[in-house]
């Protein structure tokens, strides 16, 4: 009897440690998504942004801490006019070292291109990004040059990201640079994620609303 007992309380421990990996560990999922912002059309600054500059730039005895640029953009699949699957809205701000700009971001999805692997729609979709950010100024070896930065991912809505934990590597490029200055007023990124959903997370894919 002992012995039976025994038997069958190991078949279902075994069976349980068999099961337990792929339901507590999440894929991360990888996903790249572009957008691209126009100063004073999907982005602009805040009032005293250039007195900001101006203060750190040519040591005017103004703070430049506070100040804000801010953008809201549709977020494209596979290219920059690729399928629209959401939208991105930043806030980035100033602090007194003028260096260290902080960033604070929302990606949000349209209903529809979140998905299991099933293909059920996973609603009210989104996610946080937040971090430093920094653009190189100027011409370098004669060129307009991309700047790459790495932001964290934490938190989100909706079945598939809520408790969501990853990074975002953000490569900006100088969209209509002046050659002379670098100087430019479109702003073309690059998105590239990788998410690790929370335990017990769907598993899903970004498709085409």
């Amino acid at each position: 009897m002992k012995r039976a007992f025994l038997s069958s309380f190991l078949a279902v421990l075994l069976a349980a440690l068999a099961i337990a990996p792929s339901m507590a560990t999440a894929a991360p999922l990888a996903v790249t998504l572009y957008a691209t912002t126009e100063e004073n059309v999907s982005s602009g600054f805040s009032p005293g942004y250039y007195l900001a500059l101006a203060a750190a730039n040519r040591h005017l005895g103004l703070s430049p801490a506070g100040s804000v640029y801010y953008q809201e953009a549709e977020l494209h699949l596979y290219h920059a006019s690729g399928p629209v699957v959401g939208t991105l809205t930043s806030s980035c701000t100033l602090m007194p070292s003028f260096s260290t700009v902080q960033c604070a971001s929302t990606v949000r999805f349209r209903d529809g291109a979140v998905r299991t692997s099933n293909g059920g729609v996973v609603h009210n979709s989104a996610f946080n990004m937040n971090g430093a950010y920094a653009e190189i100024l100027g011409p370098v070896n004669g060129q307009c040059p991309q700047s790459t930065n790495t932001n964290g991912v934490s938190g989100g809505t909706g079945d598939a990201f809520i408790g969501v934990q990853g990074q975002a590597t953000i490569i900006h490029s100088p969209g209509n640079a002046d050659p002379g200055t670098c100087e430019h007023t479109t702003h073309p990124y690059r998105f590239d994620f990788m998410l690790l959903p929370p335990n017990g997370a769907p598993q899903v894919t970004i498709s085409p609303a």
